[in-house]
Parts: C-alpha cells; sequence; structure tokens
C-alpha cells in the first residue's frame, strides 16, 4: 500500500476477516460439542443429523475455506504455513487412526487447507491473472456443478446430470480427490479436493479486492475483540477443542 507520495506503508491487518473466523470457529466448536452430546448420553439428538444442520454445517465449513483462500492470496509465506498445516494433518490422522479408529480423520478440513497453501505458489497463483469477478464466479459455478461428484455425476440434481465412470471410485485416491462413493475408506471429517478447493480459488480471486484496498474501513475495525482474538488462534482450537471435550465425556459418561 502506498500513500499519496508513493511510500510504503505498513498495511493495517483485516480485523473482519479474523472475526468471521473467530464466529465460525465457535460454530465449530458447538458442532463437536453437540455431536459428543449424541454420540454419549441418551439425550434425543436425531435432529442433529437432520439437512439444515448440515447445511448449517457446509456454510459455516465453505465460509471458513473462501477466507483461507482471501488470506492466501494476501499472505507471503503460504509455503511455510502450508507446511504447517500439513504436519498437523498428519498428526491428526495418525493420532485418531491408533486413539479413536472410529473418528479416523483421513482427509478433513486441515488437510484441504494444507494442500491448497501448498498448491498456491507453484499452480494456485495462476489464477491471479485472471480478472477478479469473472474468476470468482466460475469458481463459484465449479463448485455448484462438481458439489455432486461424490455421488456419481456432475451438474445440477434432477436437471443436468453427466454421469463420471465407475472407474474413478472405489479407492483411496479417488475419494481423497472427490470421488467418494464405493470407497474402501471413509474420513469422519472429510472435506476432499472436489468440490471445495473451488471456494478456495473463489476466495484467491475475491483477495485481489482487499488487495488493492477496495474494502470499506469497517473491514480494519476490531468490533468484537474476544471474537476477533479467536479468529487468530483457530488452528490452535481446531487441534485442542475435540480431544478436550471428547475427554470430558469420556470421563463422565464411560469412566463413571
Amino acid at each position: 500500500m502506498k500513500d499519496y507520495k508513493g511510500e510504503i506503508m505498513k498495511k493495517e491487518r483485516i480485523h473482519l476477516l479474523d472475526t468471521v473466523r473467530g464466529i465460525l470457529i465457535l460454530g465449530v466448536v458447538i458442532y463437536h460439542f453437540l455431536f459428543d452430546v449424541a454420540v454419549f448420553t441418551d439425550i434425543d439428538m436425531t435432529w442433529f443429523d437432520d439437512w439444515w444442520v448440515n447445511l448449517i454445517r457446509d456454510i459455516g465449513a465453505g465460509t471458513f475455506i473462501f477466507i483461507s483462500g482471501i488470506s492466501c492470496h494476501l499472505s507471503h509465506n503460504n509455503m511455510k504455513r502450508g507446511i504447517k498445516a500439513a504436519i498437523v494433518a498428519i498428526l491428526i490422522s495418525v493420532v485418531t487412526y491408533f486413539f479413536v479408529p472410529d473418528e479416523f480423520i483421513l482427509f478433513g478440513i486441515i488437510h484441504l487447507l494444507a494442500l491448497c497453501m501448498l498448491l498456491y505458489e507453484p499452480v494456485l497463483r495462476i489464477f491471479n491473472r485472471v480478472p477478479a469477478a469473472f474468476g470468482a464466479l466460475m469458481a463459484l459455478s465449479c463448485y455448484l456443478l462438481t458439489s455432486n461428484v461424490y455421488y456419481g455425476y456432475i451438474g445440477i440434481a434432477g436437471f443436468l446430470e453427466i454421469h463420471l465412470p465407475l472407474e474413478l471410485y472405489g479407492n483411496v485416491l479417488g475419494y481423497i480427490i472427490g470421488f467418494g462413493m464405493y470407497s474402501p475408506v471413509s474420513s469422519a471429517d472429510y472435506f476432499p479436493v472436489i468440490p471445495w478447493i473451488f471456494l478456495f480459488i473463489a476466495g484467491i480471486m475475491a483477495g485481489e479486492y482487499f488487495e488493492r484496498d477496495n474494502i470499506n474501513g469497517i473491514f480494519y475495525k476490531n468490533m468484537i475483540p474476544p471474537v476477533t482474538w479467536l479468529g487468530t488462534k483457530t488452528m490452535i482450537i481446531y487441534i485442542l477443542h475435540q480431544p478436550i471435550i471428547y475427554g470430558i465425556f469420556e470421563l463422565i459418561y464411560v469412566q463413571s
């Protein structure tokens, strides 16, 4: 960012992005708390599997991935961030595999974000050459059109369905990419490359507007400091919250 004299000025932190992240990570904690309530207690939680709960979950996750794309565009150390996230993702897989195999996470949201960050420099950065509005629109369209890849087709359910070859399905690599149907493996937290990477790319495109300082001053205001602070600690909160909640329920309902 430059002032009117052309001198380099230090960019302010865009606090609103942290605030939204803070709200989203609180939602993740609440969701996993309710999940554990359903697993450990006799409370009627049949509603927890209703479509609207899944819709809220997916909107929250999609927003988080989108914001991660914006942050990736603005960051200058994506490879370092990607390596750190990849290490965390591997540890999550190892720990869940050996200690809670029923909740094994093969490819969750941290795995996805790690891959996207690692791909940014060698591959995804090319999208910066595309006009931002057009690129974001195309990426969102690709997300919508590939959202049913898991079930064997691309397009819009009941309107335009292009069925994919079954050979793409039934293997681990296909499961990670997004061809999940008939897979020999499963993941308790599952965010395959397709369709979610397209929301990340849409975020990269949106990041162009943030970089050009086209945003309103309200984006820079820290309106809810505690929530904003949580938004700067999302990785550590994500890593620790479920083991803590799960452990408390384990002590209360299993060990007692």
